[in-house]
């Protein structure tokens, strides 16, 4: 989950699970560009909190199972 959240000012960036360590350096950037010009950069648009009430959820192929 990815961008603002419905409390101003409140910006979210988690749910990475084990491969966020990976995406930290795009990830840090878009938040950091969302945060300044308070507009959601494409690159992240589709993981924003408000798709859980929107029905805009990422399909199967967007999820990563993790074998341990």
């Amino acid at each position: 989950i990815m961008g603002p959240t419905p409390v101003t000012g409140f910006y979210v960036d988690v749910g990475w699970g084990t491969y966020g360590f990976k995406s930290g350096p795009v990830s840090g950037e878009s938040m950091a560009e969302c945060i300044a010009t308070q507009r959601t950069p494409e690159i992240i648009s589709a993981f924003g909190l408000a798709r859980f009430t929107d029905g805009e959820l990422v399909g199967e192929k967007g999820a990563a199972a993790v074998g341990h």
